[in-house]
């Protein structure tokens, strides 16, 4: 894992994917620690009316995007197949 993590393209700070990855942990984070007032009134819960379930979402799918790019570039480093492609 960390390994992955740093990786070459997230040794350098600047790089877009640090950028991106930085602002998808902080944007999780931040999803995480606000307090959801669906919590405290379960009637809301399927209204979503801070839209902290969809932020979370959007946050966390970024990050899965994010991480699936990596293993595949790994995997095709190494000569191996993607994830993504059909298998022969």
């Amino acid at each position: 894992m960390t390994a992955t993590l740093f990786s070459l393209q997230l040794a350098t700070f600047e790089s877009h994917v640090a950028q991106e990855l930085k602002q998808s942990v902080e944007g999780v984070m931040r999803s995480l620690g606000t307090p959801n007032l669906a919590d405290f009134f379960p009637l809301l819960k399927p209204i979503d009316p801070q839209g902290i379930k969809r932020q979370f979402g959007v946050y966390l799918g970024r990050l899965v995007d994010m991480f699936g790019d990596i293993i595949n570039q790994r995997v095709e480093s190494r000569g191996g197949m993607s994830v993504d492609s059909p298998k022969k």
